[in-house]
């Protein structure tokens, strides 16, 4: 299901599975952190445009990485 949602994030080129794999389980793994902050009363997360904006450049940074490790090989 995460990699269904990363999929629907504008890219600039082509869906590249490997990608999206990674991305989802960045995001998997971050959401996992903000749940568990919550939990144990840390909600620095205050609004739903806050996590948007960390989870939009989770995926971009993901990317970025993959990018640059792709044209190093």
């Amino acid at each position: 299901m995460s990699e269904q949602a990363v999929a629907q994030v504008p890219s600039d080129g082509p869906v590249d599975p490997a990608l999206v794999e990674e991305q989802a389980y960045a995001v998997t793994t971050f959401l996992n952190g903000v749940m568990v902050r919550q939990v144990i009363g840390d909600p620095r997360l205050e609004t739903a445009e806050e996590l948007t904006r960390l989870l939009h450049a989770l995926v971009a940074g993901v990317a970025a990485s993959h990018h640059v490790h792709a044209s190093q090989v």
